[in-house]
């Protein structure tokens, strides 16, 4: 038997590219008997100070809490107050709260790589000088 009590720390959170989109997604910790409600979803700026953005990704959101995943539009990452630019890595911090509390922080995750897709060609046009048909 056990009292309830905060959630443990949870995993360090990992960070993915999918095109112009960042996909972060975490485990939720042990929750000490009582269910987890929201997360405290963090985001380091370029200046290094972590920030929560509701507006980016809500972990009071019952569908991120459910699924423990969040997903970030770059274009987002790019504006104040992050000011993240191409070459940047997306460091994320979790915090999990219950009834009873603040679960301590994460440690960052992994820093993926912001990279952004090419634009499409202004026109392709065959040149018969330089190519063939095989």
């Amino acid at each position: 038997m056990y009292v309830a009590w905060v959630p443990s720390k949870p995993a360090a959170p990992t960070t993915s590219v999918l095109g112009n989109k960042v996909v972060i997604s975490w485990t939720a910790p042990f929750n000490a008997g009582a269910t987890i409600d929201k997360y405290l979803i963090q985001i380091r700026q370029k200046d290094g100070i972590y920030t929560a953005d509701a507006t980016l990704c809500d972990g009071s959101n019952s569908g991120i809490v459910g699924l423990t995943t969040c997903t970030v539009p770059l274009l987002g990452l790019r504006a104040a107050p992050y000011n993240l630019v191409l070459g940047d890595s997306v460091f994320v911090q979790i915090t999990a709260h219950n009834f009873y509390g603040d679960s301590p922080v994460s440690d960052a995750g992994n820093g993926a790589l912001i990279q952004y897709p090419p634009d499409a060609p202004l026109s392709v046009q065959d040149n018969p000088s330089i190519t063939t048909a095989s």
